[in-house]
């Protein structure tokens, strides 16, 4: 019995390193591509993200409107981890799943797909975060 147990606590503590990594590398200035869900049209923006406890709070500002968001680190159903985003767009839920990876100067990249939570769109909104260098 022991060993089952000390091998699924060695996993979860590994799990939660690895989220913590995660949290702290995605954590900095971003200028944002993007177009909204069901539209056409394309925008440029700025973002900052840091940490909040187990929590990323989000602050994007596109067309001059700032929106401040929540964001997790989650898994998906095949265990992969994205970072998750919540928000309020002109009063309507506005979820994005992204997905994290590095550049060629292993900083962040970001790439997300944004959607209604609970509704279907055909044509879901992408954005990408491209890291500012100071």
């Amino acid at each position: 019995y022991l060993f089952p147990l000390l091998l699924w606590s060695s996993w979860a503590w590994a799990a939660e390193e690895h989220d913590d990594f995660l949290r702290q590398f995605v954590v900095g200035e971003y200028q944002i591509v993007g177009k909204p869900p069901d539209a056409k049209t394309t925008y440029l923006g700025h973002a900052t993200i840091q940490t909040s406890g187990s929590q990323l709070v989000i602050k994007r500002t596109i067309a001059g409107k700032t929106w401040v968001a929540q964001g997790r680190i989650e898994r998906t159903h095949e265990d992969v981890r994205v970072l998750r985003i919540r928000f309020l767009r002109d009063q309507a839920p506005i979820e994005q799943t992204c997905l994290i990876s590095s550049d060629l100067d292993n900083d962040a990249r970001i790439t997300c797909y944004s959607y209604p939570p609970h509704a279907k769109t055909p044509d879901p909104g992408l954005e990408a975060y491209f890291p500012v260098k100071p």
